[in-house]
């Protein structure tokens, strides 16, 4: 019998229990025994372990954000040692093959991982962020987009309550602009500021201005674009008027996970699986139409 690990790693996102659901349900429909490791490759260095059978793995945890295996930032892949101890608990705890969640670091991790493991390792893409090569669209991006947009929504309510007044919303993203743009794609807003198209205070206050003489105004920030308090102060100066500053911040990692990023989830760690029972080491990506989706259900009960 086959025994899979799969850890999640890095930043959490809306989803990541989801794949590993998928992944549960996949290995289990093959006959092949699974593992998790808790906080990431902290945990695989330190040879942690847990069972993944119920009542740990249930469909209650397809609604629920953030990773039951919880994760961590703190391995340092890049130290020779603790590459070693990675490897070194790989083969104590017999893993057949490794299946890895998380976003660009954790795949930093899992090529370094590679160089010195003998055991296939699947990369499934979940970040918020949506800024892994190759994937149109990452687990967790549409669950962060979804919760920006209700956040803008909420605001334009007030605003039209009581106009005259200007907002600057801060989304999470660090220097990839990519939740911002969405949420600009799915609620009108007057200024988008992101760090590949990068405005200059005085253009960013001016369209503000403009939008505030007749109604109101919204921009949208990525937060590596500045600290929303900071850049509100600097813009209100400008303006000679008050900017009311929103900080989502990590309340979109928490954000409940979208049908979409379920579904993505699901339809990854499947896949994931698949690819370890192959004996292959690559990455799951994710592209309009693909992974084929099937509906959530005991194995014996999964239809193909």
């Amino acid at each position: 019998m086959a025994r899979f690990a799969v850890l999640t790693s890095g930043g959490d996102a809306p989803g990541m229990n989801a794949v590993i659901y998928g992944v549960h349900d996949e290995a289990t429909a093959k006959h092949a025994e699974i593992v998790g490791i808790p906080e990431g490759f902290k945990g695989l260095a330190s040879g942690d372990r847990i069972e993944l059978a119920e009542p740990v793995v249930s469909p209650a945890i397809l609604s629920q954000a953030g990773t039951i295996l919880r994760t961590s930032r703190e391995a340092d892949l890049r130290l020779g040692h603790v590459v070693a101890d990675c490897v070194a608990s790989l083969s104590r705890l017999g893993i057949d093959g490794l299946v890895v969640i998380g976003g660009a670091g954790s795949l930093r991790g899992v090529e370094r991982l590679r160089v010195s493991s003998k055991v296939p390792i699947a990369f499934v893409p979940a970040t918020i962020d949506n800024d892994i090569e190759g994937s149109e669209e990452t687990i967790g991006f549409d669950s962060a987009v979804n919760y920006g947009v209700a956040a803008v929504d909420s605001l334009r309510v007030t605003a039209e309550s009581l106009l005259h007044r200007a907002f600057l919303v801060e989304v999470l993203g660090a220097n990839c602009g990519r939740i911002a743009e969405a949420i600009a794609a799915a609620t009108p807003i007057d200024v988008l500021i992101v760090p590949e198209r990068p405005l200059a205070q005085e253009e960013v206050a001016r369209r503000m201005r403009e939008a505030l003489n007749t109604r109101y105004a919204i921009a949208v920030m990525t937060e590596g674009c500045g600290e929303a308090g900071a850049v509100a102060r600097e813009l209100g100066e400008i303006m000679g008027a008050r900017v009311r500053p929103t900080v989502l911040g990590h309340s979109q990692r928490g954000a409940r996970p979208t049908a979409r990023d379920r579904r993505l989830g699901l339809a990854c760690g499947r896949s994931a699986v698949s690819a370890l029972l192959a004996g292959t080491s690559e990455d799951v990506v994710v592209r309009r139409g693909a992974p084929t989706l099937r509906p959530v259900g005991s194995p014996r009960a999964q239809v193909p």
